[in-house]
């Protein structure tokens, strides 16, 4: 019997519409329309019922019959129709949106309320709940029913109302909303009035829904429509709701996951992790909300964050399912620190796709052992004040204190005299780069060593093993029979109480054990045995690597088994091996002959001509057939080395991204483009060839040649936004800074706020200098900004993550070269030697270093300070500043119209600076070191001392030097 991940969802409001009845008002409509053909067949078939001896008896029983055919009738018509409706109100049917009634100053005729009913329509749309259209279609001369009524319009009589009646079998929507604007006081001042209503008589109260602006208003109001409506339809059953069917789903909840989508869409991953973190807030307990979030993790390559969210997913799931527990979370529920949420999922089975995706992704991540490993200790800087570390130090911290208790808990028994691992203990600041280097690999080979063993796990719930594919496949080569019978006493244990038990076709079918059809179509079977050789050939390049680092003795960590063989002992308790012929595929040096790995991944997932066409079976595939072009280090070979064998292997793994592209739709390869161009970790070394960009011209439609890739990319794309962002933000404050000089921006405001915000901005600047990697700093920089904004002038900059090609990177090193725009003409000749990933890391590289400095710039250490622990530890450039400012507006002076007009003049210049030493696409001829100087001028340029020097006499002593 299935086990649930807990109970079904029992507490909440109930949904404010009521549910459909499509059921009984079906068999109601069945049944009276089959009286109504009874009634009429009797008068048809038997006309000499209604003959009677007595004309008045006849007369009353051709009375009584038209009678109950009229009732049966109008009942059957109305059932038809009420039929109809609860179709439409379940599937559910478009929205009729009535036009919206303006009650604000504007008046009536203000083309305000139209262009709001407008966006409002193209909002619902955009929820994806309601098919093509939100809102009923006009009439067409293709509808049959359109034109009947049209010409029962010019009739009258009998035959103009049964025309018109004829309608009355297609409703044409089940739902109605009318809108009211109206304004109000206080930061939301626009305010639309809802007024939802269900066929046939059925209305919820108006509620209002409020915005800072009239579009924000319409597309709450939108979301708002349809979090109502959602509840009671079969659209409820799609991720990630069907936990919520019947029960109200709270507002804020829909319409921040309505934002995370259209964020992600338009390519604003920092604005839609936060949107999603913010529904995540109001359902903590939605597991496939969080799979989302290890997605969108795993995007932005956060390889640990992700690791750590689908850990809490799988133990969430393993708190409730006995077989998954049992290995999952040995120990049971403790009461040690929870690291996730302590709300329990509500209603998913442990069968559901959801767990299985995050048990297949949680496998896959720790197969990526040198990027976990990497990311495992990312503290580089010698300082040991912890008040000093940045947000994404403590983060991983944090990651690393609790993916270590769980992995020692669940993985000790694995391991020889059950001790844990002592490096992955945090990282001492006093060890070499070769001990730092040692002990990564050590990670990296426990890490793939987990791989290996979770993907055994995973395929043996949820593959189906098929022993008569397996054995026609062997039969005539009885050199594979073994491996044959191996493959399948490791799956199945009741082959395994004789090993002499001859293998042939009445074999019995097995399944495993939370295999379902839902899982099949997610996930395909094929695509699960893939993963196995995956994690085995990446657990032997990890071993190859510390090998060669001379570090033998720690190959196995204690466990004694090799990638070749099987971690789990299934069936007589002896090893046997992961895959067929594991033992001579991985027999020798890496590479791995990828012949070798062509007869594996054919055998596991059938040849080329029998394969099930499936786009993950062929794409693990080629992510398979491509790990021989990368090094035991998980980098690309030196230069012409193993070039027979990767030419073979871009060679094979194109042509399996090639059927994997063959068997999906355009619309589905359309979603994955960013993925397998840009993020999957196992193509970094393809991307760079020929092969690859042939591939991507005829399956993308290229135009010319492809655009040229390399490793890497998302270190660029965030170094190049983060760039992008400081010097949106830097122009957003000159053009405040400017308003203010001109006196635009003066409503009384009082300078001490002006203050407030000056030094805030730079305070966030300079956080965001300091740890531009971390996401979560990011996003709080950008919400920080639209805090402190008190005044209208300054905007939120609002800068999408950039996509990669040769184009941007050629103009984003011109610019950092000093280059104009007819050296852009010439870019490609003078890197013609220069691969793209070289230039690639030289863009990196420039881009850090320059955020270094802007670090550097904001602080300078101070003449008592004779050393410093790092950056964090100098004054701020702007501290004397600030100081005096604070003592005059403190005294209770009030700033002479100079000082104002000298304040804002430096703070513009300054800005200025800023965002033209991040703007990659000026071509003023100016270096970044150029740049980067103007910036430092500017910064300690003395403008009070001027100001002072100027208002005294020229035989006065100067004053007091407030800046530096």
């Amino acid at each position: 019997m299935r086990q649930r991940v807990a109970v079904n969802r029992t507490d909440g409001p109930v949904a404010d519409l009521p549910p459909t009845r499509v059921l009984p008002w079906a068999l109601a409509a069945l049944v009276l329309n089959l009286l109504l053909l009874g009634s009429v067949a009797l008068a048809l078939v038997s006309p000499e019922w209604l003959i009677a001896p007595s004309a008045g008896r006849a007369a009353a029983r051709s009375t009584t019959l038209v009678s109950i055919t009229v009732i049966v009738a109008v009942f059957a018509s109305y059932s038809v129709w009420r039929y109809r409706v609860e179709l439409l109100a379940r599937r559910p049917g478009p929205i009729m949106v009535l036009p919206f009634m303006d009650n604000t100053w504007r008046g009536a005729n203000d083309p305000l309320a139209r262009e709001l009913k407008s966006t409002f329509e193209d909002r619902l749309v955009k929820t994806r709940l309601y098919g093509a259209t939100a809102v009923p279609s006009t009439a067409s001369s293709s509808d049959f029913l359109r034109v009947v009524e049209a010409a029962g319009e010019q009739l009258r009589g009998a035959w103009g109302a049964a025309s018109r009646f004829v309608r009355l079998f297609a409703p044409v929507t089940a739902f109605q909303v009318s809108c009211t604007l109206q304004s109000a006081e206080g930061p939301e001042p626009c305010v639309l009035i809802i007024e939802l209503s269900r066929l046939p008589r059925t209305s919820l109260a108006p509620f209002p829904v409020t915005g800072s602006t009239w579009e924000e208003a319409a597309e709450r109001a939108a979301h708002a429509v349809a979090g109502h409506v959602l509840p009671r339809t079969d659209q409820c059953r799609q991720a990630p709701w069907p936990l919520w069917q019947g029960f109200r789903i709270p507002l804020g909840l829909f319409h921040d996951y309505q934002r995370f989508l259209k964020l992600r869409s338009e390519r604003y991953y920092d604005e839609s992790v936060g949107a999603l973190r913010l529904a995540l807030r109001r359902d903590p307990g939605n597991l496939m909300m969080r799979l989302e979030l290890g997605k969108m993790q795993e995007r932005q390559q956060m390889y640990l964050d992700a690791l750590l969210t689908y850990d809490d997913i799988i133990t969430v799931a393993a708190h409730q399912d006995p077989h998954l527990g049992a290995w999952w979370s040995p120990t049971g529920v403790d009461n040690r620190p929870t690291w996730s949420n302590p709300r329990a999922s509500r209603g998913l089975r442990a069968d559901d796709p959801t767990i299985l995706v995050a048990r297949y992704r949680h496998a896959m991540l720790l197969g990526l052992g040198e990027k976990i490993a990497s990311q495992w200790w990312g503290r580089r800087e010698r300082c040991a004040t912890r008040e000093h570390r940045s947000a994404r130090e403590e983060r991983r911290a944090h990651l690393r204190k609790a993916l270590r208790h769980r992995f020692l808990r669940r993985y000790r028994r694995f391991l020889q005299g059950g001790g844990g691992p002592s490096w992955l203990a945090d990282l001492e600041l006093g060890l070499n780069p070769v001990e730092r280097r040692d002990r990564t690999a050590h990670a990296r080979t426990f890490f793939t060593m987990i791989s290996q063993l979770e993907f055994e796990r995973l395929a043996d719930d949820y593959v189906k093993v098929r022993p008569r594919e397996a054995l026609r496949a062997a039969m005539g080569r009885e050199d594979e029979v073994p491996h044959v019978r191996a493959f399948l006493t490791w799956r199945n244990p009741n082959l395994a109480h004789d090993p002499s038990l001859p293998l042939d076709l009445r074999l019995p079918r097995r399944s495993g054990r939370l295999a379902t059809r839902a899982s099949e179509e997610i996930l395909p079977r094929e695509a699960i045995l893939t993963g196995l050789p995956w994690s085995a050939l990446r657990r032997a390049m990890a071993h190859e690597h510390i090998s060669r680092r001379g570090l033998s003795q720690y190959r196995y960590h204690g466990l004694g088994v090799p990638p070749g063989r099987s971690i789990v002992a299934r069936g007589t308790g002896r090893d046997v091996e992961p895959f067929p012929d594991a033992t001579r595929v991985l027999d020798g040096d890496w590479p791995v002959p990828p012949a070798r790995l062509e007869d594996v991944v054919a055998r596991l997932t059938g040849r080329p001509d029998s394969a099930p066409r499936t786009w993950r079976a062929h794409f693990n595939a080629a992510c398979v057939l491509a790990l021989p072009l990368l090094a035991p280090d998980g980098r690309a070979w030196p230069r012409k080395t193993r070039g027979a064998v990767v030419a073979r292997a871009a060679r094979g793994s194109v042509a399996e991204l090639e059927r994997a592209a063959a068997c999906a739709d355009s619309d589905f390869i359309a979603r994955q483009r960013d993925w397998l161009l840009a993020e999957e970790p196992d193509l970094d070394q393809l991307r760079g060839r020929g092969e690859f960009k042939d591939f991507e011209a005829t399956t993308f439609g290229s135009i010319g040649a492809a655009v040229q890739r390399g490793p890497d990319i998302h270190l660029w794309r965030q170094s190049t936004y983060v760039a992008r962002f400081i010097s949106a933000a830097a122009k957003e404050m000159a053009l405040l800074w400017e308003r203010r000089l001109s006196g635009r921006v003066d409503r009384g405001e009082d300078r001490r706020l002006w203050l407030d915000e000056e030094m805030t901005a730079w305070r966030l600047a300079e956080r965001l200098a300091t740890d531009p990697r971390d996401s979560g700093t990011r996003q709080d920089v950008a919400r920080q900004i639209t805090i402190t904004g008190r005044l209208e002038s300054l905007r939120k900059p609002r800068v999408p993550h950039p996509r990669f090609s040769n184009l941007v990177l050629d103009r984003q090193l011109t610019s950092m070269a000093g280059g104009g725009d007819t050296a852009l003409l010439s870019v490609h000749r003078k890197v013609r030697g220069e691969s793209v990933a070289f230039r690639i890391s030289r863009a990196i590289v420039k881009s850090d270093r320059r955020l270094r400095n802007l670090a550097g710039s904001l602080r300078e250490r101070a003449p008592e300070q004779a050393a410093d622990c790092c950056s964090m530890g100098r004054r701020p450039v702007l501290r004397d500043e600030e100081e005096e400012l604070r003592r005059l507006f403190r005294g209770g002076a009030e700033m002479d119209a100079a000082t104002e007009k000298a304040w804002s003049r430096a703070s513009k210049a300054r800005w200025e600076a800023l965002a033209e030493w991040f703007d990659d696409e000026t071509f003023d001829g100016r270096t970044t070191a150029q740049r980067w100087a103007a910036f430092h001028l500017a910064m300690r340029r003395n403008w009070w001392a001027d100001v002072e020097r100027s208002s005294q006499p020229r035989d006065a002593a100067p004053g007091r030097r407030a800046g530096r």
